[in-house]
């Protein structure tokens, strides 16, 4: 047994033989030794400690790069859209609620306009219609990679988000059949005045003239019967209907349902990038509607998506870059460019909007020009920014589409026209706010706004006394959607937890090599500093 104690300057160490003790002097070399004597095993510890430290960071370092990638290919490679598939049940049948609402401008003095005054407008709205969209499938995967369906509407009128509204509120509104008379008659050459005196004999007495007051319910769905066109059927002038059809029956196939025509789109087999690309529309893979004025016969492409479904990191917040969709109601595809981040329920998603420079008339953007009637004489096209004529997409239509009190467009004469218009881009613009992952719309927004094309030059007496000619809003439509508190963390539990834990795996690993690292040079530090004291 030993034990060591300080007597003056000079260490003692206690030593007991054979029951004798005493003190004896140690000395400074040995005393030395001792403190300079690091335990092996600490040694080995901290030497182990720092290598894995080193691997431990060097693979997270790698990871850093690596999980993220590793996620996002497993996200593609889901992308393809297939019966069975997670996502397939939720295309069929949206679970997002969609409402469409529609505004009416309602015309304060329909005598005066008549007598050439000028409108005043006042907004009648929203009368808000839920909307249900179910997916028909005919040929659910082709050899082409591709998934043919049409899509069926069915609209039911929401009482409690309309109220105080009603859908039995009259309203006083251009009138759409006496425009499309008035047009098809101005049309025909051949045509005889007192034919048009007894059309307009007709719409007068049955007060079917150039402004009409109807019900929304009839507006919209149940429709009314129209003398003018009675009157054109009696005279021999074939015509599908005495009955003017609701707005939102305009493929009637059954009460208060409607569809699109027969689609085709990529179902992403063939690049996850082309997941919901339109491939057809009604069997043609190109519009045959609009001049061809070059080899690229650009207005009639059909291209993008119907705005509810993009392949997945096909999003960026990249203002340079398009998003297409394709709009059947206007035969025709717009895109959208990134305007900025929003967020939803804590997810954050990239906002797209419409530019300026997509709905552009030919003065703006000549690339537009295959959108004018007359291919030839450029000059007389009335095609401007954000108008939108229907006629060639449905032939004889009086309907002019634009955007909602024609927010965007450099017509100043329209502003000009009409009193109670007032743009505003939070209410008129359309958008969708998409998430970056799966590139799905968390909400949505497309804003449209139907006008009727009415000419005092229509050889019908109603429209004689007009002031001008008009491009004259008769209401706009919003189509919305947005993700539910409960969609979206679903959402985040089935994408977004999966890859936060792949992202914080790395820093996981990155801190504990540091640490590690840290630790055992602290240590060799420590034992240096002793050895050189």
């Amino acid at each position: 047994m030993s034990m060591m104690t300080m007597m003056s300057s000079k260490t003692y160490e206690l030593q007991s033989r054979k029951g004798d003790f005493s003190l004896v002097p140690t000395s400074e070399n040995d005393k030395k030794t001792q403190k300079e004597s690091p335990n092996k095993g600490a040694i080995a510890c901290a030497s182990v400690s720092l290598i894995l430290g080193v691997m431990v960071l060097a693979v997270g370092l790698f990871s850093l790069q690596y999980l993220p990638e590793y996620f996002e290919n497993q996200v593609k490679q889901k992308a393809p859209l297939r019966p069975g598939t997670p996502t397939w049940d939720s295309w069929l049948s949206p679970p997002v609620a969609v409402y469409s609402n529609f505004t009416f401008f309602n015309v304060e003095n329909p005598e005066e306009v008549l007598a050439g005054g000028k409108p005043v407008l006042t907004e009648k709205g929203p009368y808000v219609y839920r909307e249900y969209k179910k997916r028909e499938v005919m040929e659910a995967e082709t050899p082409q990679g591709t998934i043919i369906y049409r899509e069926v509407f069915t609209y039911e009128f929401d009482e409690e988000k309309s109220h105080p509204l009603k859908d039995s509120d009259k309203v006083t509104v251009v009138n759409p059949v006496a425009a499309a008379i008035g047009g098809k008659m101005e049309g025909q050459k051949k045509a005889n005045p007192w034919i048009f005196s007894f059309f307009e004999d007709a719409l007068t007495d049955y007060d079917d003239g150039a402004f009409i007051t109807e019900t929304v319910r009839n507006l919209l769905e149940d429709g009314y019967d129209s003398a003018g066109l009675k009157a054109l059927k009696e005279s021999g002038i074939p015509v599908p209907a005495t009955r003017f059809e609701g707005l939102l029956l305009k493929r009637n196939i059954g009460k208060n349902e409607s569809y699109q025509g027969v689609i085709e789109i990529d179902n992403g087999s063939n690049g996850y990038s082309k997941l919901g690309r339109f491939v057809s529309w009604n069997g043609e893979r190109e519009l045959d509607i609009w001049p061809e004025r070059d080899e690229s016969n650009s207005c009639n492409q059909i291209n993008g998506t119907d705005g509810t479904l993009f392949g997945p990191y096909t999003v960026k917040p990249d203002p340079s870059e398009k998003l297409y969709v394709f709009i059947p109601d206007l035969c025709r595809s717009l895109f959208l460019r990134y305007e900025r981040d929003t967020v939803h329920y804590g997810i954050t998603t990239h906002r797209y909007t419409v530019p300026y420079e997509a709905v552009a008339g030919p003065s703006d953007n000549p690339g537009s020009e295959c959108f004018c009637p007359n291919r030839f004489e450029l000059e007389e096209c009335d095609i401007r920014t954000a108008i939108m004529p229907k006629d060639r997409c449905q032939p004889g239509s009086p309907v002019i589409m634009s955007t909602p009190h024609f927010y965007l467009t450099n017509w100043e004469e329209l502003f000009n026209d009409f009193d109670g218009l007032s743009p505003e881009k939070s209410l008129h613009e359309t958008y969708m706010d998409l998430d970056p992952v799966v590139s799905v719309p968390l909400s949505a927004r497309k804003r449209l706004q139907a006008n009727i094309k009415i000419r005092p030059a229509y050889p019908l007496p109603s429209f004689a006394n007009l002031a001008k000619e008009y491009v004259f809003p008769l209401m706009w439509i919003e189509q919305g959607a947005d993700f539910t508190e409960a969609v979206a963390d679903r959402l985040k539990s089935k994408v977004y937890k999966s890859k936060d834990m792949l992202s914080n795996i790395p820093w996981v690993g990155i801190g504990f090599g540091i640490a590690c690292i840290f630790g055992s040079i602290v240590y060799f530090l420590r034992m240096y500093s002793i050895r050189e004291s």
